[in-house]
């Protein structure tokens, strides 16, 4: 059966996006910062060749994009990200949008897009059926956060990078007290360090 994982980019301070995101703006002030790890190396990655990583970050990368099978996000993810303008955030995996109602208007998508208006774990549901024995990747911090207060959330995988960004989205506010964890492995790539992680219980 699929597991739950959240695997996302952040600041050593705990964002995944800077000050004032918005839809013109989607990392927020000084976010473009946290992805400089895409193209700090010259192994481009077998998923999307306009990456160039360092050989350990491209191991990562791709063997996370390989792992996945679905992809559930919140709306307010979806509506600065420009709905992905119809690929989704990981390109040929079906996406779930948490939201209270479904989008007047959305792209023509070249992946499913499920609009689930009944809960967290109404999305979780339908995106563990489709991805088998897949993960179900986690993007944006409410859906992150959400999953970890309604215990849904098995794995945690970071890439931190060196920086303080001081404002922003942070990951994991509002998650209902203490969480442990269990390291499953720590990879130090160039400029950045992979970090993955079990959820083990409160």
């Amino acid at each position: 059966m699929a597991k739950v994982l959240v695997a996302l980019t952040t600041s050593l301070d705990g964002y995944i996006a800077g000050p004032n995101d918005s839809n013109e703006l989607p990392l927020g002030e000084g976010g473009e910062a946290l992805f400089e790890w895409f193209f700090n190396g010259d192994t481009p990655s077998r998923h999307d060749d306009q990456f160039k990583l360092s050989k350990r970050s491209a191991e990562v990368f791709d063997a996370g994009i390989d792992s996945c099978g679905a992809v559930v996000t919140g709306r307010r993810t979806y509506d600065i990200a420009g709905a992905w303008g119809g690929d989704g955030p990981v390109p040929g995996l079906p996406l779930f949008v948490l939201t209270h109602r479904v989008p007047a208007q959305v792209p023509q998508t070249s992946v499913p897009y499920t609009f689930v208006t009944d809960g967290i774990e109404s999305a979780i549901e339908q995106a563990k059926a489709v991805a088998g024995d897949k993960y179900v990747a986690l993007t944006g911090s409410q859906a992150a956060q959400q999953c970890l207060r309604a215990g849904l959330l098995d794995e945690i995988q970071l890439s931190v990078m060196p920086l303080l960004l001081g404002g922003g989205v942070r990951l994991f506010d509002h998650i209902g007290g203490p969480v442990r964890l269990e390291t499953i492995s720590v990879v130090d790539a160039p400029g950045v360090t992979h970090l993955h992680y079990r959820v083990t219980g409160r």
